[in-house]
């Protein structure tokens, strides 16, 4: 694992380094050994790609360069199933976030940097009157009492400065606006 060429063991028997080896001298009885290590995305080594025969083999410069050419191959694919797992794990994990959304007693309102809704809970709906459809995308103010429009803009305005604003609010009490106009 610590070569970065192929490391190739001809005859495992006439090796000083392997000729009483547990897997030499008893099965599966390997007598020819060819690896190359493979690396991980930041370059750590994670284990190798080997070829092995019970019989003594020789191996060609141009057989190692096609070792060399599947551990890159082999690379890539253990990168491809990572992001795959990544992504399973991001998709595992949205599900049971929206599951909660979905399923909490609480009004649950997100919105982007312009204010925007863009997400909007059964529990919302029931407390707004809006369905989901209507308002998604409208500004947040929608769901605000006039007298605490101002108010609303100011803590907007303060949770996109969050990241350079330690002292910023972590709440604020608002007056909502309903789809009939009650408050």
């Amino acid at each position: 694992i610590q070569c970065d060429a192929a490391f190739v063991v001809p005859d495992t028997l006439e090796d000083a380094r392997f000729h009483d080896h547990p897997l030499v001298i008893g099965n599966p009885k390997i007598r020819f050994y060819a690896g190359i290590s493979l690396h991980g995305p930041t370059g750590y080594r994670l284990g190798t790609l080997c070829i092995l025969d019970n019989k003594p083999r020789s191996f060609t410069e141009p057989d190692k360069l096609t070792l060399r050419d599947l551990g890159a191959w082999a690379e890539l694919e253990l990168q491809v199933l990572t992001v795959k797992k990544a992504t399973e794990i991001a998709r595992e994990k949205e599900a049971r976030l929206q599951a909660i959304v979905e399923t909490a007693g609480d009004a649950i309102i997100t919105f982007d940097e312009s204010s925007r809704i863009e997400s909007f809970n059964p529990a919302a709906i029931r407390n707004f009157g809006h369905s989901a459809q209507t308002i998604i995308g409208q500004h947040v103010s929608k769901l605000v009492a006039s007298e605490d429009r101002e108010k609303i803009g100011l803590y907007i305005r303060t949770l996109v400065q969050r990241n350079s604003d330690s002292n910023r609010p972590d709440r604020v009490e608002l007056l909502g606006l309903r789809s009939d106009g009650t408050t």
